[in-house]
């Protein structure tokens, strides 16, 4: 391919045609540019994609740690209004952290398929 190039400038610069020479060397900086912009474009792509799996991964451990503090909450916790405080902060964030974690499953599942 580069020697097809090559071939092009060599011949359009013995022939004393800069305008057409010109016209080429465009050409040639155009597709470049295109080669580099989807470079970057499939680069892009990717980050974010593995930004994505770090997010499902640090939400998943988030549950993990939500639903085992829920349950440890009664064997270290010995005062009772502060109890009854983590109990209330409990309800108020389990029914949205349970509505997020249903969306995380969802996500797996779906990951796995695509692997």
């Amino acid at each position: 391919m580069i020697k097809f190039f090559n071939k092009i400038r060599k011949q359009l610069l013995g022939e004393n045609k800069t305008g057409r020479y010109f016209k080429y060397a465009i050409g040639e900086i155009f597709l470049v540019m295109i080669g580099i912009l989807l470079a970057l474009q499939v680069n892009n792509w990717n980050q974010n994609r593995q930004l994505q799996k770090e997010e499902v991964m640090v939400l998943k451990n988030f549950y993990q740690e939500f639903s085992e503090n829920s349950y440890m909450k009664d064997i270290f916790i010995e005062d009772p209004a502060l109890r009854k405080e983590m109990v209330s902060i409990i309800n108020l964030l389990e029914p949205e952290i349970k509505k997020h974690n249903q969306n995380l499953v969802m996500l797996s599942a779906v990951e796995t398929s695509l692997k």
